[in-house]
């Protein structure tokens, strides 16, 4: 059919086939990505020249427009799928993270059309051409009979008809311009929306124009009369309704606003994942750049690549953004530098073998193997998607200087990519007019306070609600609210953040100063309740963020409430206030704990708001407020008692001890549940007891530095009543508050931080032991000794940590016995309960210590431990074997340790080490930090020794020469003997100021500014080089530990020619051969297991032994570490090197 239209008076075979070809790709655009929109405009600027114009040739310009077109239309969906933009990324991951979202675009731009905007304007006149133009194509009068005699007075009258209807469309948008004088902007919006008198009016001048263009009309000529005609109708109507109807204004301009809302939660969505998966790319190191929040860089350190263009981050192309890291990677990599961490920077050739022989190693060991990591900022792209480009702030990658300095094409080349990669966008101000339009609903909302317009308050309060609900709305789309830490990242964010979120907090804070300059009772109440209303509404959905952020106005509630000078308002109010944190938990949180045991931090959210008030209460010196909170605190969730109910979990662990097996899986699951419900209800009872004690311990320092005694008395007499009465109970709560993390969370550290400007360390710790002493000693002065005795206090890590010796609680126990205000405040005689105080504690010290070496005793050793132990020793002994490397790279090294020949006759060098078994323990309470990197640094070094021990004993050459010839004579040898590779070896025990090296213009140090660098520098223990006119002799420094053996010697040898380090396999006896992991034998024996051996060493009772009360135990806590290899230099050439001996007193003569 639309082939048929289109070929109607068109001459010319070529344009007709570019037709037909055109409109059978372009509905292939259409079906993948509802591009029918650009293909009707083409289409019907064909048809409308093909009819009016009726010339041929003239048919070329709209197929010329289709043909552009089409070719947009290419681009655009290529554009939209193309998998390396982040734009979509974004989408994809929205698909992924979202699965309850679904961005319809078609019915959003209908509903759009209401606004003037290019899109709905571009959709509006499509609209109209599809509606008019097929009145005037004489085409459908040959396929339709019909007869135009009849109407052709009709036809007449058609644009007097459409004046009338217009008349009344323009009349009507007069109407609703006037609306503004009387009413707000939001009534005028909803009018517009809801009767699309937008769209209405550009139709019908859109008609209009079509009448006037054209002079045919055929009986289609109907259709754009009647659909204007209905529009308009419909227009008329919601138009009216919305007038007659309140209850309907405020409903649509409530959709509204939440519609709107909406998309900018949407858009943010979408920044926070595009940069989410922009700055993963780069973390992960898929792409090779960094992320620098700090935009401005020095450019005399960095070169600095801009974007010319002002707007937004629209896109970024990220295969683009991938090839900018590789060619930079590539130029690290030139100047021995990586964006990777440990990058190899070669690797061995493979060789050539049959399967039967022993695989070669091929990978790097040496840490100058690897290039040198860049610092993060060196390369680092600085700005995110959707972050503002603009002339002060156009820096989109800095690179640091000394990488690019001398590689101009390549910064040419950078700059040309970067243009690519970044693409810039006009800034949308969609989200500055909804920040006006919220703005001016606060504007309303507090002069509806002003004037105290109840119902307008009401409305305001839904609409606030409502809100919030659009944000949880698509926060469950996309998996969910946030968890306690995640909201409390959240708040702390120092960038970003949801500014729907902001806007809302900004109005309820400026609506809670407005509300309380009225002093009206029941708009306090109104407005008041809205922040509990929006928490309410957090824990319904289970998000956190929304929770935690409104939850926080009970405290300010209260602390106004106390600000208002009537008794009986003051009253009232801070009665509510406190009234609605109990009535949330007992209605929103404790009926569904059963179900929902994570429900359970709400709770402890709310115990944070009633800990503020009880602040609030005591410095502003209302006991009546305190005591009511205080009450409050002490029947939260005073129902939920799992603990207590039938069965509770002892119980269910009984009867799952007695189940047969088709009951155990259904038990288990009941009693994981159990365990869940009465864990939580002790979380909740130990927050609880935590806060009492906490604020007993701030305001019982402020008795005890003299601040308000009076006053603080009073208040600490009701928290003691509400603390543990005796002394295990008391001391169980001590310290599990005592702990860092608990006072952070209670905000503790905060409370006497003055606000100079000046950085102060708080000690709450301290406040917390000053009140357990107090309380213990109050307690403890009215017991007997007898029954003092027969307390047991519950070990812990934790407390045995306090009950050290030397611990800050111990010297609070010493500080006690002569404090000047503890003998007036502490009942008379406390002071001789000082030893048993310390007894208990010393106790429970000692049962501890004897649970954790039982549990060490008992322990198996963890594989993934003894894993990291193993690693951390090859990397260390690696790095620090110098001798090795050195041998390995100059060829002179064979390793035959995987073979068959144990060599029995060369005896086994390593460690046969006892050590403590903790480090091998999982979860333990001290972390063993670096433990097998020291024991692979001293291999490595104790190898280096042995290694020139071996050169030692088998060269027979010796020099005696003193420092003042020692440089000299080597010069003399090395001739004397022909030396080609001379190296240079020794202790240097006297850090070779002795050997006068330091002075000496012949020696060349490594840490020489301007020196030429050299490959053995990589090796730890180079010193530098002696330079005899073109021949250069490396210098080695030999650690010796232990003893002297070889101080002051030397050995100088020819490195390639004097013989070859070989290695062996490890191991005495065949049956061993499961121990060797590599060229060691690596064994961690556990002498709790291994009884044989403890009982050797017990028999042997070495003297590290012989100081212990308990060796049998002693030894069960411990393990033996054996780590041996079986290495030897084997020196072919005795005169390819000689020895040096250093004396003062030397001869200067060589012996042979």
């Amino acid at each position: 059919m639309i082939k048929k239209i289109l070929s109607i008076d068109v001459g010319g075979i070529v344009i007709q086939k570019c037709r037909d070809w055109l409109i059978n790709h372009t509905f292939v655009l259409y079906k993948k990505e509802d591009l029918h929109l650009l293909f009707l405009v083409g289409l019907l600027a064909i048809s409308v020249a093909l009819t009016h114009f009726q010339v041929a040739f003239l048919a070329l310009v709209p197929t010329v427009v289709l043909i552009l077109s089409g070719c947009y239309g290419v681009w655009l969906y290529k554009r939209r799928n193309d998998p390396n933009l982040l734009t979509y990324k974004i989408k994809e991951e929205r698909k992924r993270l979202c699965p309850g979202y679904q961005q319809n675009i078609v019915p959003i731009s209908f509903r759009e059309l209401y606004f003037p905007s290019p899109a709905s304007l571009l959709g509006l006149f499509v609209i109209g051409f599809v509606i008019n133009v097929p009145a005037f194509i004489p085409f459908f009068n040959n396929i339709i009979s019909f007869d135009q005699s009849g109407v052709s007075g009709v036809f007449q009258n058609l644009i007097a008809v459409h004046a009338g209807i217009g008349t009344i469309i323009f009349a009507l948008l007069i109407f609703v311009a006037e609306s503004l004088r009387d009413d707000t902007k939001e009534r005028a919006s909803v009018l517009l929306k809801e009767s699309l008198l937008f769209p209405l009016a550009v139709l019908e001048i859109i008609t209009f124009l079509c009448l006037i263009w054209f002079d045919k009309q055929n009986f289609l000529a109907f259709i754009s009369i009647t659909v204007v005609g209905i529009f308009a109708i419909y227009s008329l109507y919601a138009l009216i309704k919305i007038l007659l109807s309140p209850f309907e204004l405020r409903k649509k301009r409530l959709e509204l606003l939440k519609d709107r809302i909406k998309r900018s939660i949407n858009e943010a969505i979408n920044e926070r994942v595009g940069n989410n998966y922009l700055l993963k790319s780069l973390e992960q190191g898929d792409i090779a750049l960094n992320y620098s929040y700090l935009g401005r860089k020095e450019e005399k350190d960095y070169v600095l690549f801009r974007i010319n263009d002002n707007g937004i981050v629209g896109d970024i192309d990220l295969s683009i953004l991938r090839k900018i890291g590789e060619k930079l990677e590539r130029q690290s990599n030139a100047k021995g530098l990586s964006f990777y961490e440990n990058k190899p920077k070669s690797r061995k050739d493979p060789t050539l073998s049959s399967p039967e022989d022993t695989p070669s190693d091929s990978g790097p060991t040496k840490k100058d193997d690897f290039f040198v990591q860049i610092k993060k900022w060196d390369l680092a792209v600085t700005k995110q998607f959707h972050q503002r480009v603009d002339s002060e702030s156009n820096v989109v990658l800095c690179v640091r200087k000394n990488l690019l300095e001398d590689n101009l094409g390549l910064i040419d080349e950078l700059t040309g990519l970067v243009q690519k990669a970044f693409h810039i966008e006009k800034e949308d101000n969609f989200s500055e007019e909804l920040r006006l339009e919220l703005d001016a609903l606060r504007d309303q909302f507090i002069h509806a306070i002003t004037v105290k317009k109840l119902t307008d308050i009401d409305d305001f309060r839904k609409t606030y609600i409502a809100l919030t609900e659009s944000f949880l709305e698509l926060m469950y789309q996309c998996g969910g609210g946030y968890d306690p830490e995640q909201a409390k990242k959240e708040a702390n964010a120092m960038f970003g953040g949801w500014t729907e979120i902001q806007w809302l907090d900004e109005h309820i804070r400026d609506a809670f100063m407005a509300v309380f300059a009225t002093a009206d009772k029941e708009l306090i109440h109104k407005v008041s309740y809205i922040p509990i209303s929006i928490a309410i509404l957090g824990v319904k959905k289970n998000d956190h963020f929304i929770f935690q952020k409104f939850i926080k106005y009970a405290r300010a509630f209260h602390y106004h409430a106390l600000e208002i000078s009537d008794p009986k308002l003051q009253k009232n109010t801070y009665e509510d206030g406190i009234t609605w944190l109990k009535e949330l938990t007992d209605f929103y949180i404790s009926p569904d704990l059963e179900l929902e045991p994570k429900k359970i931090e709400f709770a402890f959210q709310v115990l944070l708001e009633l800990q503020a008030i009880l602040k609030t209460a005591y410095d502003k010196n209302h006991k009546e407020s305190f005591n009511q909170a205080l009450g409050v605190i002490q029947v939260l969730l005073k129902n939920f008692k799992p603990a207590e109910e039938y069965p509770n979990a002892e119980h269910l662990q009984w009867e799952l001890q007695r189940a047969n097996s088709d009951q155990k899986k259904a038990l288990e699951e009941k009693l994981n549940n159990q365990k869940i419900l009465e864990k939580a209800e002790m979380d909740f009872k130990n927050k609880r007891n935590q806060l009492i004690f906490g604020l007993a311990a701030w305001i019982f320092k402020r008795i005890r530095i003299g601040t308000d005694q009076d006053k603080s008395a009073d208040y600490l007499d009701g928290l003691k009543v509400l603390l543990p009465k005796t002394i295990p109970e008391l001391t169980e709560l001590f310290v599990i508050t005592h702990d860092h993390d608990i006072q952070n969370w209670f905000g503790w550290n905060w409370w006497d931080l003055i606000p100079d400007g000046e950085v102060h360390h708080i000690d709450f710790g301290s406040e917390l032991e000053w009140l357990y002493l107090d309380l213990v000693f109050q307690t403890i002065t009215s017991v007997p000794d007898a029954d003092l005795q027969v307390i047991k206090l519950s070990p812990s890590r934790d407390l045995a940590f306090l009950a050290e010796n030397n611990s800050s609680l111990m010297q609070k126990i010493n500080q006690i016995e002569t404090s000047a205000f503890f003998r007036g405040h502490l009942p008379t005689g406390y002071e001789t309960k000082i030893p048993i105080l310390k007894g208990l504690l010393e106790s429970a010290k000692s049962d501890q210590e004897k649970i954790e070496n039982d549990r060490v005793r008992n322990a198996v050793i963890h594989p993934t431990k003894l894993e990291e132990f193993y690693k951390l020793f090859i990397r260390e002994f690696d790095e620090n074997a110098s001798m090795r490397g050195i041998c390995k790279d100059l060829g002179i090294f064979l390793d035959e340790s995987k073979g068959d020949d144990i060599k029995a006759e060369i005896d086994l060098f390593g460690y046969n080490q006892i050590d403590l078994k903790e480090g091998f323990l999982e979860k333990w309470h001290v972390h063993y930090v670096g433990w097998g990197e020291q024991y692979g640094e001293g291999f490595g070094r104790s190898e280096d020794l042995h290694i020139y021990e071996r050169f030692y004993e088998q060269l027979t050459k010796e020099l005696k020469t003193d420092a003042v010839s020692l440089i000299p004579d080597i010069e003399n040898l090395i001739k004397e003997y022909g030396f080609a590779k001379p190296f240079l070896f020794g202790p240097f025990a006297d850090s070779f100021e002795m050997q006068n090296l330091r002075h000496s213009e012949k020696f060349i140090p490594q840490w020489q500014l301007g020196r030429e660098k050299k490959d053995y520098e990589k090796y730890p223990f180079y010193l530098g080089y002696l330079k005899f006119d073109t021949l250069e002799v490396p210098v080695f420094r030999i650690p010796e530990r232990g003893s002297k053996k070889f101080d002051k010697t030397l050995c100088l040898v020819d490195i390639e020619n004097i013989g070859i380090l070989k290695q062996y396999p490890p191991i005495k006896k065949v049956e061993d051969k499961s121990l060797q992991r590599g060229v060691f034998l690596f064994n961690v024996i556990d002498l709790n297991v291994d009884e044989e051996r403890r009982k050797k060493l017990v028999e042997a009772n070495p003297d590290w032994l012989k100081d212990k009360t308990d060796p049998e135990n002693y030894l069960r806590q411990r393990v033996v570490i054996n780590i041996f290899e079986k290495v030897d230099f084997e020196v072919k050439n005795k005169d390819a090197g000689i020895r040096i001996v250093i004396n003062p007193q030397a001869d200067n003569t060589t012996n042979v």
